[in-house]
């Protein structure tokens, strides 16, 4: 009745139900974890514990494990979706990626990315195993073949400048396009029964649409869209500060020269992005309990231009700590960063919370690793921050002016 009910919603039971969320988060991210580190060659088996627990430890996240804010189910949910996508369980897949819009309706993105992102892992592997196969099968050939590229290699070659680079990417591009049509076209019910569940979610979210008027439920004024640029820089110092082992670890390789050429083409877009495509939220200037008031009051509204130089690195750093591989490791991450930038650039609010799925979704897919060392010591760096800021919240509370007592939070 409506006591059980009342029984259910109280603070404790929020909690309880907040934490649950948290270990099958955690649990999640091992499975995950473990299936990254198998497929990789480079990295042992048992460092995807220390990849789960450094995901888990994010700090944005971290802190709510405890409370009751809706971003903990949120990122389990549509963690959920990826693996029982990937297990090809697709009522799983639907359930979760349909309790994951529910939650937050922007997870509606994530539904459909993680559907592309597990088809092109089906190409990806369905190429693995060809490749496999005619190496066996033709080993002859192979040989003869090797011989002649290597004849060829030996001689001079003109195809070192921009336009013969853009020409290669160009007809990379057209032939991967045509070969993941092919392998769809081959096998349609695979392909059917894999994105399925995102369709359903799709239409049922049209509807949704369509009777509800918007995207928001609740107070539309606050929640209506603008082209807030300045988010993806937001989102990059992100990135590089609670990613900064794994990305420089992304970076190995990359030369100074390159990243600082990066950045200074990135630069005037952040200096565009300060100037005319950064928003205020009266929601961040109200609260004085979360450390983005003071982040704001104090960095960001009067000093968001002269910082450009510095959201333009982070920017660098996050692109090219992406731009690991070619082919189609390089398309899923660009395809979580296109909807990265779908979820956060509409968002009028500067909240750290919005990037928390985009920032474990990343990291899931990344296919190079930092050594053990190192992640261990990112693990410990993030539990000793985490702890930082736990004590901030139970020790130093603060009394608001009607004598109610706040406490400081993400």
């Amino acid at each position: 009745g409506e006591g059980a009910a009342v029984g259910w919603c109280d603070v404790k039971s929020l909690r309880f139900f907040s934490a649950a969320c948290s270990l099958l988060l955690l649990l999640l991210l091992c499975r995950l974890a473990s299936d990254r580190t198998r497929l990789s060659r480079s990295t042992k088996a048992p460092h995807f514990v220390l990849i789960a627990l450094d995901l888990w430890l994010l700090p944005i996240l971290f802190f709510f494990y405890f409370l009751y804010y809706t971003d903990v189910c949120s990122a389990m949910a549509v963690v959920g979706c990826l693996w029982a996508t990937r297990q090809a369980w697709p009522v799983l897949a639907f359930a979760s990626g349909a309790f994951a819009v529910l939650v937050r309706q922007t997870n509606v993105v994530w539904v459909a990315v993680i559907s592309l992102l597990v088809l092109l892992e089906r190409y990806e592997q369905h190429r693995e195993d060809k490749a496999k196969e005619e190496k066996h099968s033709k080993k002859a050939k192979d040989e003869k073949r090797s011989k002649k590229k290597g004849q060829q290699l030996a001689g001079p070659r003109y195809d070192s400048g921009l336009c013969s680079q853009i020409s290669s990417w160009r007809s990379e591009i057209s032939s991967s396009v045509s070969e993941i049509s092919a392998f769809v076209r081959s096998r349609p019910a695979q392909v059917v029964a894999l994105v399925l569940p995102a369709l359903l979610i799709g239409v049922l979210f049209l509807a949704f649409l369509l009777v509800n008027g918007s995207i928001v439920v609740g107070d539309r004024s606050a929640h209506a869209a603008v082209p807030h640029l300045m988010q993806v820089f937001y989102f990059a110092v992100a990135f590089v500060a609670f990613e900064g082992v794994h990305s420089l670890a992304a970076l190995r390789g990359v030369g100074s020269r390159r990243l600082l050429s990066v950045a200074a083409l990135l630069l005037p877009l952040a200096l565009v992005a300060s100037r005319y495509f950064a928003y205020e939220h009266e929601y961040l200037v109200a609260d004085n309990r979360h450390y983005m008031f003071y982040v704001w009051r104090r960095v960001l509204r009067p000093y968001r231009a002269h910082l450009a130089p510095l959201f333009a690195l982070c920017a660098a750093i996050t692109l090219l700590a992406t731009d690991q591989d070619g082919g189609i490791a390089l398309a899923k991450r660009m395809l979580i960063l296109a909807g990265t930038a779908a979820t956060i650039v509409p968002a009028r609010l500067v909240e750290p919370r919005y990037f928390c799925v985009p920032l474990l979704l990343l990291s899931l897919h990344s296919t190079k690793t930092s050594s053990s060392g190192a992640a261990c010591a990112q693990v410990i760096a993030k539990i000793a921050f985490n702890a930082m800021l736990l004590t901030v919240f139970v020790r130093y509370p603060f009394e608001w002016g009607d004598g109610s007592v706040a406490r400081f939070m993400w």
